[in-house]
């Protein structure tokens, strides 16, 4: 996770955020260590920087517990202090972003000081699976994803509009560095900005199909044959479903 941190006596600091996002492995600290110590040296990982723990501690880490905390606490309901509003949208990267892509891509990100992205690394296991063996498209060949997420604490028109129209330019300042033809997105964050069903209760195909290759590039076709196998009245159905085919 990358995100600027603003000081007013030095200026832009860079913060990445890591203690969530670094790794969760199957396994044993045996086995973690020789693996990103030979892979990843610069990080001088040691064993008092791991915890090895059953799978469901590590969810108390995404909920902003202790680990060591009570598992039921994982049955409350979060309370939120206050309303939180954000946009999420995401793009795949099939080739290196160059250092200057890199320098340029931070310039534009101190426009805004609530944007922030998570880079989810790909490769490995996910490049012996072929693009059409599951929906989901973005295995092989894909270096990784980026999740933007902008968020903002008050509903004002006018703050909406300024953080609505800088994730829009946010995305459009990243065309240069992410897939094209088409340009990819992840199903997990719903861009009603790649097309959507307006109003929802009518899917027309040539809507569909837009946001329906750049989520699922050449398995749409298939999604759209089962679709209209197993729900051929298109009962179910949203702005981004999966529509069936007119009779």
């Amino acid at each position: 996770m990358l995100e600027p941190e603003f000081n007013n006596f030095v200026g832009t600091q860079w913060q990445l955020h890591s203690h969530k996002d670094l790794l969760t492995k199957l396994g044993t600290n045996k086995e973690l260590l020789p693996l990103i110590n030979k892979n990843f040296p610069e990080l001088g990982l040691k064993t008092s920087d791991c915890h090895q723990l059953p799978w469901v501690r590590s969810t108390l880490i995404w909920n902003d517990l202790p680990i060591e905390a009570n598992l039921k606490a994982l049955l409350d309901e979060p309370k939120a202090n206050q309303t939180v509003y954000f946009k999420g949208q995401s793009d795949f990267v099939k080739k290196p972003i160059p250092k200057e892509g890199i320098k340029a891509i931070f310039q534009k990100m101190i426009e805004d000081d609530s944007f922030f992205m998570y880079w989810t690394p790909y490769g490995g296991k996910m490049n012996e699976i072929s693009t059409s063996a599951t929906p989901f498209p973005q295995r092989k060949g894909t270096l990784f994803m980026i999740q933007y997420t902008n968020y903002w604490l008050e509903d004002t028109p006018g703050t909406i509009e300024r953080q609505i129209n800088f994730s829009r330019s946010f995305n459009k300042f990243m065309t240069p560095y992410v897939s094209n033809s088409p340009r990819a997105s992840a199903l997990n964050y719903r861009d009603a900005d790649i097309g959507a069903n307006h109003p929802s209760n009518v899917t027309k195909m040539e809507i569909s199909k837009v946001y329906g290759i750049k989520y699922f590039n050449d398995n749409f076709g298939r999604l759209v044959n089962v679709k209209t196998k197993v729900d051929p009245s298109n009962f179910f159905r949203y702005e981004q479903s999966i529509p069936t085919k007119l009779k």
